[in-house]
């Protein structure tokens, strides 16, 4: 799979996830960013990310995130 122009390496893409829940997506998420090396403190990543989201959510509809 490539990446979306070079800006999000594939090993960072979540595909086919049967987490349903908005808290579990994102720890997926700061666990596969924290496998790929692409952050260091996945609990505080984790925090703010959950912080972020209580503003405003990130989903795009048909199960989406950005």
């Amino acid at each position: 799979m490539l990446s979306i122009h070079g800006l999000i390496p594939k090993e960072c893409i979540i595909f086919d996830t049967e987490i349903q829940n908005r808290e579990d997506i994102i720890l997926k998420l700061t666990n596969t960013l924290n496998n790929a090396g692409k952050i260091i403190d996945t609990q505080k990543v984790y925090k703010d990310i959950l912080e972020r989201e209580s503003l405003s959510g990130t989903g795009i509809g048909f199960g989406c995130a950005v």
